[in-house]
């Protein structure tokens, strides 16, 4: 879902296009998500969602961000996912479209 709204983000957006790739890549890293999660107010019942994410065993290692960075974005997609199952699209968007600023 992230990765979707990121590349639609980009394509809708003619100053992007030049740039596609990198600017897809950028949104979409584990170090990008990772600052978009701490700035993020989170709802209890998503506060939830983050943290059984950030504690699940994962045994994938991150080639270009800490840790913990891959954990808080790991939570981020979670959260999203979670948002998006229980179909609640106002908060959906107003998060995705954080992930799309600087």
């Amino acid at each position: 879902m992230h990765t979707l709204y990121v590349r639609e983000f980009a394509l809708n957006n003619p100053a992007t296009l030049k740039n596609y790739n990198a600017i897809c890549s950028h949104f979409c890293s584990a170090v990008f998500q990772a600052k978009v999660f701490d700035k993020l107010v989170l709802e209890k019942e998503e506060e939830d969602v983050a943290k059984r994410a950030r504690n699940a065993k994962n045994n994938n290692i991150a080639k270009n961000a800490t840790i913990e960075q891959y954990k808080k974005a790991t939570s981020l997609e979670a959260v999203i996912g979670w948002l998006y199952l229980k179909k609640r699209e106002e908060r959906l968007n107003q998060i995705l479209k954080s992930c799309v600023e600087e």
